[in-house]
């Protein structure tokens, strides 16, 4: 059993906060935390669905077998960015690492994260490459994030810069920014935004050190809609900030992405489909991905998305 209450030093605090993952997943990923080299840690895991039983069953064993788990239940779900932020209220380390709970972490992740940021001073928040994993854990290629300020605030405004659960960030940037503001998704983009805005500086290391599970379920969610309508919030909050107008008002968030039930379902379709093509893309199926492209263009914010790579790659 690992003593994590008799080191003297905490450095790093994981946060993850669970809700419904399926519980294989869930096991492998809290493994790939507790089998890290760098082990000046302590783990935070949220649980945001105090009916599901079967989960934390899961980690109250973990937590049985090392007590650098601190584990918390929340009464009623809550939401990813309020739980998060319980967790980080609690967290004694010097840096703040985020996980969920259906990826992996490299064995070696924390430990080249916190080496990387201690050598960097100015540096108040990295991320790191990703390996694409599928549902079934099979690696299909690698996802890159940019590691220079000029070119991270060029690509924000169209993605993001910097993938949610590879981040290792500073405490005290946490505190200067008051941790997540409600946004039911795409919390990581808006405090991405509020990073740059404020002056922090935003690196990677470009070398995956997670696997990063895509899952086709996820992507065609009726949710998706939500992601990308929260990201456009966050992009004009952004812009509101250019005229130093900080404000953030949770009811006109809610009202920008309200959404009819059939367009959920239709983004939800089209969302579907740009993936597929893209799968079709990269195994050189050209008339498959053209045809699957097509279909992709039935949803307004699909069409808007590609336009906005598009220039993005046309203009870099």
């Amino acid at each position: 059993m690992k003593d994590g209450c008799k080191m003297k030093t905490i450095k790093i605090s994981v946060i993850m906060s669970v809700y419904n993952e399926p519980i294989q997943w869930l096991k492998e990923s809290i493994e790939s935390i507790l089998n890290q080299t760098f082990e000046s840690f302590e783990f935070i895991i949220v649980l945001d669905n105090p009916d599901n039983y079967e989960i934390k069953k899961i980690i109250k064993y973990y937590k049985n077998k090392d007590d650098r788990i601190i584990f918390i239940e929340n009464k009623k779900n809550i939401g990813l960015a309020k739980s998060l932020n319980k967790a980080l209220k609690i967290a004694s380390g010097k840096y703040i690492a985020r996980m969920d709970g259906d990826d992996i972490s490299l064995p070696d992740r924390l430990e080249k994260q916190y080496n990387y940021i201690e050598a960097h001073q100015k540096i108040d928040l990295i991320g790191c490459w990703v390996y694409k994993m599928d549902e079934n854990g099979n690696v299909f290629g690698i996802m890159a994030t940019p590691d220079d300020m000029s070119t991270i605030k060029k690509d924000i405004l169209v993605r993001s810069v910097a993938f949610h659960p590879t981040w290792m960030v500073r405490k005290q940037l946490y505190k200067n920014l008051q941790g997540y503001r409600s946004f039911i998704v795409a919390q990581d983009y808006d405090f991405l935004l509020r990073v740059l805005d404020s002056g922090f500086i935003i690196s990677s290391i470009k070398e995956p050190l997670l696997k990063y599970r895509i899952s086709l379920q996820n992507v065609s969610s009726k949710k998706a809609i939500y992601q990308y309508k929260s990201a456009l919030f966050a992009l004009k909050l952004h812009r509101k900030r250019q005229n130093n107008n900080n404000d953030f008002n949770e009811e006109e968030y809610l009202s920008y992405i309200r959404t009819s039930k059939l367009m959920e379902s239709i983004h939800a379709f089209a969302n579907k489909m740009f993936v597929k093509s893209m799968g079709y893309k990269n195994n050189r199926q050209f008339f498959l991905f053209f045809l699957f492209f097509l279909f992709s263009l039935i949803s307004p914010y699909q069409i808007h998305k590609i336009l906005k790579l598009l220039k993005r790659r046309l203009f870099a």
